[in-house]
């Protein structure tokens, strides 16, 4: 979210965000019962990203909000 409110490009689609605040975002989250684990840790390309929410794609669906999962044909073609 840093980076969407610092980038000029990016500034008037910040503007018209609803929640600017990643904490008033995961209270919301939490609050609508979507979020399955709220202390997920991984590590991503030799990094670790930590402090990161688990949610239910199940969950979400309830909210008329739906995830994309590609065919992944070759796996090899992606890094993680």
């Amino acid at each position: 979210m840093d980076h969407i409110a610092h980038n000029t490009s990016l500034r008037d689609k910040w503007n018209m965000l609803p929640v600017k605040s990643d904490r008033v975002f995961k209270r919301q989250l939490v609050a609508s019962g979507v979020v399955v684990n709220d202390c997920v840790e991984r590590v991503m390309d030799g990094r670790r990203f930590g402090r990161m929410v688990a949610v239910s794609i199940e969950r979400l669906e309830r909210f008329g909000l739906y995830v994309h999962i590609e065919d992944r044909k070759n796996e090899s073609d992606y890094s993680f």
